[in-house]
């Protein structure tokens, strides 16, 4: 390759190698958030059980073997919102401790 061609070769070849470092670089952070949210979620549903002594069911997941970022991102969404809505079940499970307890001492 001569003149302008080989400097376009070079060009095109940075750029994919830099889409597949940042391609990279968001699955890991992405998997790393997902077993963070886990972590999170695991706590929370071991606090509901508690309160509750409803047991919880929760399989782990491997998330080094997801190569598709999007369903990445939705996972991530998907566990924010179990998130969000553990804390609901958590609240409402210690409004109605409060109001049984409130009923017992009077």
């Amino acid at each position: 390759m001569l003149g302008p061609t080989r400097f376009t070769h070079i060009e095109t070849c940075a750029a994919e190698v830099c889409r597949h470092f940042k391609l990279q670089e968001d699955l890991n952070d992405c998997r790393t958030m997902l077993s963070s949210l886990d972590d999170i979620l695991a706590d929370l549903r071991s606090e509901f059980t508690a309160l509750t002594g409803k047991p919880s069911t929760h399989r782990t997941m491997d998330y080094d073997t997801i190569d598709d970022l999007s369903k990445l991102r939705k996972l991530v969404v998907a566990r924010e919102a179990a998130i969000k809505s553990i804390k609901t079940l958590i609240g409402r499970a210690k409004e109605q401790g409060d109001r049984s307890q409130g009923d017992h001492s009077a």
